[in-house]
C-alpha cells in the first residue's frame, strides 16, 4: 500500500494553528486566581496618547512659585522666629501707648518700649494710695447698697444698710432681760446682802447685753470714714455676707499715687523728692509728681522694681486705672 504524500503536513498545520491561537495568551498578562475578566481588562487597556498636530500652538501651564519650607533647628526642634511685620509692630506700639496692666508689664518689651525706657520713660498707672475695703462687722444679710460705683461721698455717710430683723429682735430682748435685771434687784433689798450681790451682777450681764445690742443696730449702717470716691461695689443686695466679708471699695478724695515698673539699675539713679512727668492718655494732660520709693522687692525673672510716686497737685479728672507713661528723668529726654 503507498503512503500519501500530504501525511508530513499534517504536523506543519498543526504547529501553525498552535502558534496562531496561542500568541495573544502569551503576550497579555496572567490573569490573577478568581478574578473577573474585567479586571484584566481595564488593566490591559491603555488610554490613547493625544496627537497634537504640528501646527497646534505650544500648551503651557503657569507654575506657581514654590515657597522654601522652613528649616527646623538641630538644637530646639522648632521653627525660627520670623522677624516682627510693620502691623504688627505698629500694634505693639499702639498697645504700649494706650497703657498696659499688671500682666502686660511684665511681659517682653519691644523695641519701642526700649528706646523709651532708655529714654527714662516708662508705663504707669493711677491707683489709689490706701484703697479701703467697706466690710461687714458681723454676719447678716444686705439690705440695701446706697451708693453707686463712682459716686462721691462725704465723710459718714451712709453707704449700705443691713438687714435688721435680727439684731432688732436681739436689742428687744436685751431689754425685758434689762427690765427683769432692775426689777429683781428692787425686790433682793430685803434680804440678805449676798442674794443682794447676786442681783446686781445679774443687772450688770443685763446692761453689757443691752449696750452690745444698741451698736449692733447701730453698725448695720455701714458709714463711709472719710470724703473720698466708691471704686468697686463688691456686693449686691439681697446677699447673704460673712463677717469681714468685703461690700464696697472706697478710696481717699485726693489720694492717688502713680505706680511704674522700672529697671532695677534706677535704684541707684533715683532718689526721694525727684520730681517725674506723667502723661495720662485719658486725659491728655501731663502732671507733675514726685518721686516717693521703691517696692520691697526686684522682680528677678525681667530685673524690675515698683517705683511709687505722688502727684504735686491732684485734680479732680484724675480716676484710679488711669494709665499713660512716665517721664523719670525729663532733663535727660528732652
Amino acid at each position: 500500500m503507498g503512503r500519501n504524500p500530504h501525511i508530513f503536513l499534517l504536523p506543519l498545520l498543526l504547529c501553525s494553528l498552535w502558534i496562531a491561537f496561542s500568541g495573544p495568551a502569551l503576550a497579555a498578562p496572567s490573569r490573577p486566581l478568581g478574578a473577573p475578566a474585567e479586571v484584566l481588562k481595564q488593566s490591559t487597556v491603555l488610554p490613547a496618547r493625544p496627537v497634537i498636530p504640528p501646527s497646534a500652538p505650544a500648551l503651557t501651564t503657569p507654575v506657581a512659585p514654590v515657597t522654601p519650607t522652613p528649616k527646623v533647628s538641630a538644637v530646639s526642634g522648632t521653627l525660627p522666629l520670623q522677624p516682627a511685620g510693620k502691623e504688627e509692630s505698629e500694634e505693639r506700639d499702639d498697645q504700649w501707648t494706650r497703657g498696659a496692666s499688671r500682666e502686660e508689664r511684665l511681659s517682653p518689651l519691644s523695641a519701642r518700649e526700649l528706646e523709651m525706657q532708655q529714654r527714662g520713660i516708662v508705663r504707669a498707672e493711677v491707683r489709689p494710695a490706701r484703697p479701703f475695703l467697706l466690710s461687714l462687722p458681723f454676719p447678716g444679710t444686705l439690705a440695701s447698697v446706697e451708693v453707686r460705683d463712682g459716686e462721691l461721698v462725704e465723710k459718714d455717710q451712709v453707704l449700705a444698710v443691713l438687714d435688721k430683723q435680727g439684731v432688732e429682735r436681739e436689742l428687744e430682748e436685751a431689754r425685758l432681760a434689762m427690765t427683769a435685771a432692775l426689777e429683781r434687784v428692787q425686790t433682793m433689798q430685803e434680804f440678805a446682802p449676798k442674794e443682794q450681790e447676786g442681783a446686781r451682777e445679774n443687772l450688770a450681764r443685763s446692761a453689757d447685753r443691752l449696750r452690745e445690742a444698741e451698736e449692733r443696730v447701730a453698725m448695720t449702717s455701714l458709714r463711709a470714714p472719710f470724703a473720698g470716691r466708691v471704686t468697686e461695689i463688691k456686693a449686691r443686695a439681697g446677699q447673704h455676707l460673712r463677717r469681714g466679708e468685703a461690700v464696697m471699695e472706697l478710696a481717699e478724695q485726693g489720694d492717688l499715687e502713680v505706680i511704674s515698673q522700672v529697671p532695677s539699675t534706677w535704684v541707684s539713679r533715683l532718689q526721694p523728692g525727684n520730681i517725674i512727668w506723667v502723661y495720662v492718655e485719658e486725659t491728655g494732660k501731663s502732671y507733675e509728681a514726685e518721686f516717693v520709693r521703691f517696692g520691697g522687692r526686684v522682680n528677678p525673672s525681667v530685673r524690675s522694681i515698683r517705683a511709687y510716686s505722688r502727684f504735686v497737685n491732684i485734680p479732680d479728672e484724675l480716676l484710679p486705672g488711669m494709665g499713660g507713661r512716665a517721664d523719670y528723668f525729663p532733663r535727660q529726654s528732652r
